[in-house]
């Protein structure tokens, strides 16, 4: 069985908790060491102080931006200098909107890879141009709701961005009904909660409980600082 590790630096999205950086939820994306490659997915705000305070070292070789949003995005600049430590190039998969964030200077670390070049991916519904991604064992479904354009492979892993409950309706964010629509079609044994708003915070003990009954299958709630070894 495939090893992987798993660390959560800020698992919070959405304005709200962008700005308040709630004391284990906040923003910053997390890291997936595959034992091959170490990659940093979607460093939101506080990435790099916050693998500081952790005292985690990381030899990142990918950093990978799903989409132009803050809250996925804002440490970007600071993880490409302490990635390549400016002195070596590292991988930045991405897309074009990002991409033409990043100023000339932080071009020189990087090799820009258009996520649209890869195989390992699919365009998200969120309004955006934006995807997510599988690699090795993961899912990472990154921001949006279920389509028909997922990528349909199943996978041991799935982190999910549940954002908002069955409550709300939204054409831009999944709700638990999309989720259920993914573990449907990629039946992973091992689902991570991720990416929450204020609304959903209060409601994830109850929602891990659901779907651990309805599908049989480890459900975690990801929080700031946790490592999962799977």
């Amino acid at each position: 069985m495939i090893i992987l590790e798993i660390g959560i630096v800020g698992p919070g999205g959405t304005r709200d908790l962008l700005i308040n950086q709630p004391e284990g939820y906040g923003t910053g994306g997390f890291y997936l060491d595959t034992g091959d490659r170490v990659y940093y997915i979607d460093p939101g705000p506080g990435a790099l102080y916050k693998i500081n305070r952790f005292n985690w070292k990381l030899n990142i070789d990918s950093i990978i931006v799903t989409h132009h949003h803050l809250d996925h995005y804002g440490d970007v600049l600071s993880m490409i200098e302490y990635s390549s430590k400016l002195e070596k190039k590292v991988d930045l998969i991405t897309t074009e909107d990002v991409w033409n964030h990043i100023d000339f200077y932080h071009r020189k670390f990087v090799n820009y890879i258009n996520y649209k070049s890869l195989n390992n991916v699919f365009q998200i519904k969120h309004g955006i141009d934006g995807f997510g991604i599988r690699l090795d064992n993961l899912y990472y479904t990154s921001d949006g709701k279920y389509s028909d354009q997922i990528l349909k492979k199943t996978t041991n892993v799935m982190i999910a961005n549940i954002t908002i409950d069955d409550t709300m309706i939204s054409d831009k964010h999944m709700s638990l009904q999309d989720l259920y629509m993914f573990l449907n079609t990629i039946k992973p044994s091992i689902l991570i909660l991720y990416h929450y708003s204020k609304y959903i915070l209060e409601k994830l003990d109850t929602i891990k409980d659901v779907i651990q009954d309805k599908y049989k299958i480890d459900v975690y709630i990801a929080k700031e600082k946790d490592k999962y070894v799977l």
